[in-house]
């Protein structure tokens, strides 16, 4: 959070996750090489570098700390395979405080320090190694004693999770809206198993079994959130991302084989991950993105109505909350939002008839100051007047937005000329009536 403050707008934040995301792969590229990748290291590292589920790194600002967390941890492991103890030690700490999940990259600190000498693990890398663990495992201890006691995990549930954050590594699910329930399909169960297996056994014939216990890792740390929302993020598998290419890469291809690799990378970029990044080119296009994936998801549609508001876009902002209000488990806000987006786009018989049709229970000012104006412009003076006389302060000035008092005066002219012409007034029906107050 601070990292965000600090940037601030947008393009810094994106400048930042691309600036990390290529830090990460220039570490990956070294460390292919240093392991005996030769000249496929590229290739292997383009992999990453072009991996559709960096487009979620790259085009949220709350994956930030991923990016950031994974370019640590690789250096972490350049310095520990460079034999630098103390940097390596200093780059975990700041890891493990962007994010835990860097606790995995830690574990197999001492197996990569070994693998340029001739022994199984690095002594004095292990001892720190071990220091950061129990560090980590005494603060992670302390939280969860504060946080209380977590929701319980079902067992089916957390069976399938590391299958279907697995799947991650071989293509990406749909774009959804953030928190929005995606439940898993057996064919992507299938995938997992199949990603998982097969790194298993290539792994362990290459000698980096290590590379795939810290992609493993990375996995079941996130698994708790899947198992209990089945939300799933593309970010949650970035880092897994490069073990999983660490723990495949072989020794030095010939020039043919490697050529064809290079050009299968570059067939992966423009069909993965250059349609999938347009997707985050902006606001709109994202949460449309996410409706096409789920038009049944009412939050999709309740946040592209949102951004239709930030667009004044109005028309299109009523539509897609109507929309949203149509399916199950609306937001309490939307049927207020579509009210404004009502108003806002000029339409107020619609907006009058929203009012009269829809049982708001919890009314905000804003709400009262949108049906007074709503009123006020289909000419029912009265009912206008019964909703701005709600929002009246004991200092004489109203609650609501910065434009309500303005409002307020101008039905305050327009009940003085019903008073004056008696022709002109309008009785309130229950129906116009507030039917609550703030």
């Amino acid at each position: 959070m601070t990292l965000l403050s600090t940037l601030g707008g947008p393009f810094a934040i994106h400048l930042a996750a691309g600036a990390l995301h290529a830090v990460s792969t220039h570490l990956l590229w070294k460390l292919l090489r240093a392991s005996g990748a030769g000249a496929s290291a590229l290739p292997l590292a383009l992999v990453f570098a072009a991996h559709p589920v960096a487009t979620e790194v790259l085009g949220w600002a709350s994956a930030l700390p991923d990016a950031l967390s994974t370019a640590l941890s690789l250096g972490a492991l350049w310095a520990c395979r460079t034999s630098k103890t103390a940097t390596f030690v200093a780059l975990a700490l700041l890891a493990l405080l962007s994010k835990e999940s860097a606790i995995a990259f830690v574990c197999v600190a001492p197996w990569v320090a070994a693998e340029s000498k001739a022994e199984k693990y690095d002594r004095s890398t292990l001892k720190a190694a071990v220091g950061l663990l129990v560090l980590w495992a005494a603060v992670r201890i302390e939280i969860a004693g504060a946080s209380g006691p977590s929701e319980i995990l079902y067992a089916s549930s957390f069976m399938e999770a590391p299958f279907e954050l697995a799947s991650l590594l071989i293509w990406p699910w749909p774009i959804t809206a953030a928190r929005d329930a995606w439940l898993m399909g057996p064919t992507h169960l299938t995938i997992g198993i199949a990603a998982l297996a097969t790194i298993l056994i290539y792994s362990r014939k290459t000698g980096r079994l290590h590379w795939f216990v810290a992609m493993t890792g990375l996995i079941l740390l996130a698994t708790p959130i899947v198992a209990q929302s089945h939300f799933v993020a593309d970010r949650y598998v970035y880092p897994a991302v490069s073990c999983a290419i660490l723990a495949l890469a072989s020794g030095e291809l010939p020039k043919r084989q490697n050529l064809f690799l290079t050009a299968l990378c570059g067939a992966f970029v423009f069909t993965t991950h250059v349609p999938r990044a347009s997707d985050w080119r902006d606001d709109n296009a994202l949460f449309q993105s996410a409706i096409e994936a789920q038009p049944t998801s009412a939050y999709s549609w309740h946040l592209l109505g949102v951004v239709k508001l930030h667009e004044t876009a109005y028309a299109e902002a009523a539509s897609a909350f109507k929309k949203a209000l149509e399916l199950e488990h609306p937001l309490p806000e939307d049927s207020e939002l579509l009210l404004v987006a009502l108003v806002e786009a000029g339409d107020y018989p619609e907006a009058v008839a929203w009012i009269e049709n829809n049982h708001q229970i919890y009314v905000t000012a804003r709400y009262l100051a949108y049906a007074a104006k709503s009123f006020l412009h289909t000419g029912n003076v009265a009912a206008a007047a019964s909703n701005i006389v709600a929002l009246r302060r004991s200092d004489g000035s109203y609650d609501g937005p910065e434009w309500v008092d303005a409002l307020a005066d101008e039905i305050q002219q327009a009940s003085q000329k019903n008073t004056e012409d008696p022709t002109l007034a309008t009785e309130p029906t229950s129906s116009e009536l507030p039917l609550a107050t703030p």
